[in-house]
């Protein structure tokens, strides 16, 4: 797996490659991304920002009076597409990266609502698709969580600090319930899902939302042997060498 190639320099090439004017971030932490991305109109979503208060108030307030910059949203994913519908719904965002909580099923809500809004040829781009090892991809709520639940599943097992969490299971599910999606991972700081419309031009589908989605079961009880099996097939997993080709197919103009 290619880390040198990061999640900000795919990103990056979206918004260049769409000319995109509208960027929406769910899962900001620290800021680390959305500081560092550069797009006219940046929305992040969090329920417990860790940026600085100054900086935040600074952000919340050129964006207010400008319309320009970024506006923060403390809150969780979910309550954010219920209160901004008539926002998302005048500016549709472009380009879309889900980093929030890593679990299969919040991870496959946010990908199911950031659909609902994305714009007419956008792309979303997903974080943590393909953990590296078995303790990476732990299912938890949290890096502690999933410490504790690995060492004591694994008589203490070695503990690396990485953690994707079972993310990756949205990839082979939107692949099979999803066929008018175009789907992939790039191989590429910790997996990079690829998520796009394979005819941009129709208007957004409204996903079910519902917790009982068909098939979550069947994915939710897989688990890293599984993935071990059939990791390039479930992920459509694509070498950094195919990038220029896999921006292509997802930015495709039809």
């Amino acid at each position: 797996m290619n880390k040198t190639f990061t999640r900000i320099d795919l990103i990056q090439i979206f918004i260049d490659k769409l000319k995109a004017e509208r960027y929406l971030e769910i899962g900001v932490a620290s800021g680390a991304v959305l500081l560092e991305v550069r797009c006219r109109h940046k929305i992040g979503v969090d329920p417990k920002f860790r940026i600085k208060n100054r900086k935040r108030i600074t952000r919340n307030l050129l964006y207010k009076l400008f319309r320009e910059g970024i506006f923060l949203n403390q809150v969780t994913s979910d309550q954010f597409f219920n209160t901004h519908k008539a926002y998302l719904h005048e500016k549709p965002p472009q380009v879309i990266f889900i980093d929030g909580l890593h679990t299969f099923k919040q991870t496959l809500k946010d990908v199911h609502n950031s659909l609902n809004w994305l714009d007419k040829g956008g792309v979303i781009v997903l974080h943590d698709c393909n953990p590296p090892h078995k303790a990476s991809a732990t299912p938890a709520l949290s890096i502690p969580e999933a410490k504790r639940n690995y060492q004591s599943e694994n008589d203490n097992g070695a503990w690396t600090g990485e953690w994707c969490g079972d993310v990756w299971k949205v990839i082979p599910y939107l692949i099979q319930n999803h066929p008018d999606l175009n789907v992939c991972v790039l191989d590429a700081d910790y997996g990079l899902g690829i998520i796009s419309r394979k005819i941009p031009s129709l208007s957004p589908c409204y996903y079910c939302l519902s917790d009982e989605m068909h098939g979550m079961d069947e994915f939710q009880s897989l688990d890293y042997d599984d993935l071990m099996a059939n990791r390039t097939e479930w992920l459509n997993l694509e070498k950094l060498a195919n990038l220029q080709g896999v921006v292509e197919l997802h930015t495709c103009q039809k």
